[in-house]
């Protein structure tokens, strides 16, 4: 049997309730669910339950009077705008029960898009999230915060959009821990970690690294087992006359260097692949008093040179210049500093048909030294005047044309350069003509002076 009550709220009187056999209130309904022991439902379906609203001084002063018999107490607090529960010991609001799980779908998020949205508009003396591992002997490995996304877009997106702000900030503030303030773990086929910087007007880079201890401040490796770079950087604009990499020290060590172990690859490779392109494959541009390269084999058992040269080309495989108005210095410098060292400073060997060294003077002067034969300086000798040769060896500088005669006495293996700067046609010994404009070699055999190119 049942009958309707009044049941009567401060200042509200509520009436048509029914109340069960089942002992079960109902509140605006005749048949309240047998399993609640007070079953609310809204007539006019546009009202919702209101509950005691307190304020935060309100419900912590009723702390005072609460024990364990009144645990599960609910009332809302309207400073914080939140709902508590009393826990027997403590009040506990709803946004501290944890752990919360949530499983949500397209159904739950019809009005929104964001499950969780939180907007601040206050200073920065509040802290959006914060979430801290407070024991330090855990000894679990644990994430405080963790995202996964099987999804295309991001795992994880963090937007500033102030004019000051960081994107981001990782910090290990244990001088102890050796672990990484930031790792990224890539098991696709993609990239680990992708720094732009998309904006044009920007002069930053977009990855800095640095460090105060005697660590790198950016150390890259490949632990794979096929080919791959640990490191490539790439300028992709063709107008860009910067280098792809600069390394720059204030300190007394090298800005960089190439540190081979136990490969077999070279220290550096420098690999030119435009076939149409005149620039060198390696520039050293020194400003400083030292030398602009050092190339040093510091191994006693190494029997390579300390450098090696070649081309395929026509140019020389070694070229050494000393520009117009550089002042003093040779263009070229080969000397044996060890006192026991029976080679020659400067070895040269040719399988073609020329000779093995060719010295000549362009210049006005006379007494410039032309080339060094068995430690003695032989100069360079101009010739106005046809008739003999009387010098032994030496190069010739022949201004006026006509005929030249070798001496005809001398070691077997003296040598000399004819150069003919005359304009005309000059003859050597009657048979041996020289080209105006050209250098010719000779060299004495048993059987006289022979041409050797």
């Amino acid at each position: 049997m049942k009958k309707y009550i009044p049941i009567i709220f401060p200042f509200l009187v509520i009436a048509l309730t029914s109340y069960g056999q089942n002992k079960t209130l109902g509140v605006g309904t005749s048949t309240p669910n047998p399993n609640a022991a007070l079953h609310v439902e809204s007539p006019t379906s546009n009202q919702g339950f209101l509950m005691p609203r307190l304020t935060t001084a309100q419900r912590t002063a009723m702390a005072s009077s609460l024990t364990a018999v009144d645990i599960g107490l609910i009332v809302y607090d309207t400073n914080l705008l939140e709902v508590f529960t009393w826990e027997g010991t403590s009040w506990v609001g709803d946004s501290n029960i944890l752990p919360y799980r949530a499983l949500l779908t397209n159904q739950d998020l019809l009005a929104d898009i964001n499950a969780l949205d939180i907007t601040y508009t206050g200073d920065s003396s509040r802290t959006l999230l914060n979430l801290n591992f407070a024991n330090a002997a855990n000894p679990r490995i644990a994430n405080p915060f963790r995202i996964t996304h099987a999804g295309q877009g991001a795992a994880s997106v963090v937007t500033q959009s102030g004019t000051l702000g960081t994107g981001g900030i990782y910090q290990i503030t244990n001088p102890a821990n050796s672990s990484n303030a930031l790792r990224a773990t890539n098991l696709g086929t993609g990239i680990a970690g992708n720094f732009v910087v998309n904006n044009v007007a920007s002069t930053s880079a977009a990855v800095i690294a640095t460090t105060n201890g005697t660590g790198s401040a950016l150390n890259a490796s490949n632990t794979g087992t096929g080919n791959g770079f640990a490191g490539y950087f790439s300028n992709s604009n063709a107008a860009n006359t910067f280098p792809a990499v600069q390394g720059t020290t204030t300190g007394p060590g090298s800005v960089f260097r190439a540190f081979q172990t136990t490969g077999p690859g070279a220290g550096i490779d420098v690999f030119m692949n435009n076939t149409t392109s005149t620039a060198v494959g390696f520039s050293v541009d020194q400003r400083g008093l030292g030398a602009a390269g050092n190339f040093n084999i510091n191994n006693a058992a190494s029997g390579a040179s300390g450098v090696l040269s070649t081309t395929n080309g026509t140019g020389d495989a070694i070229f050494g210049q000393k520009p117009a108005g550089s002042g003093s210095g040779s263009a070229g410098n080969f000397q044996n500093a060890e006192p026991t060292n029976n080679n020659s400073s400067l070895f040269a060997l040719t399988n073609a048909v020329g000779g093995t060294a060719l010295g000549l003077i362009n210049s006005a002067d006379g007494n410039a030294l032309a080339i060094y034969q068995g430690g003695l300086k032989i100069s360079n000798v101009s010739l106005s005047t046809p008739g003999a040769i009387v010098a032994k060896a030496g190069l010739y500088e022949i201004s006026t044309a006509g005929s030249y005669t070798l001496p005809a006495t001398g070691p077997v293996g003296e040598t000399c350069w004819i150069a003919n700067s005359s304009g005309g046609s000059v003859t050597i010994n009657a048979v041996a003509p020289v080209a105006n404009g050209t250098i010719r070699q000779f060299i004495r055999l048993t059987g006289g002076w022979q041409i050797v190119n």
